[in-house]
């Protein structure tokens, strides 16, 4: 099995950068309540230096996402369609068509978990 660090590193540096901007979280602040500088931060999100395990454990409280997502990421292109599609269900402001966007999503589970 090949693995690419660097791949993992920029899968799990896209996952920080997407979160935080659906949270409206600031580059600035995630870097301020996360004990890093700015550009270390900027440098974990475009995956230029890797995240320790234990600096993932704390941006993750503070973007109130569970630690595992940022590992069991199969497919960055995966996580990253969750994260889109969530920050954009959060940005709808009527709630018939957020509860919509939900079951529309609810049945293409269905459908395919059944295919396979």
């Amino acid at each position: 099995m090949d693995i690419n660090i660097n791949t993992i590193d920029e899968k799990i540096g896209l996952a920080i950068k997407l979160i935080r901007k659906s949270r409206k979280i600031t580059l600035k602040k995630l870097a301020d309540v996360a004990g890093v500088s700015y550009q270390q931060m900027q440098k974990y999100e475009n995956g230029a230096n890797r995240i320790s395990a234990s600096r993932l454990k704390i941006v993750s409280d503070i973007l109130k996402t569970d630690i595992r997502f940022f590992y069991g990421m199969q497919s960055a292109s995966t996580s990253t369609h969750a994260v889109i599609a969530s920050d954009l269900i959060d940005k709808m402001t009527d709630h018939k068509q957020r509860a919509l966007c939900v079951e529309v999503l609810k049945t293409i589970h269905k459908h395919c978990a059944d295919k396979y």
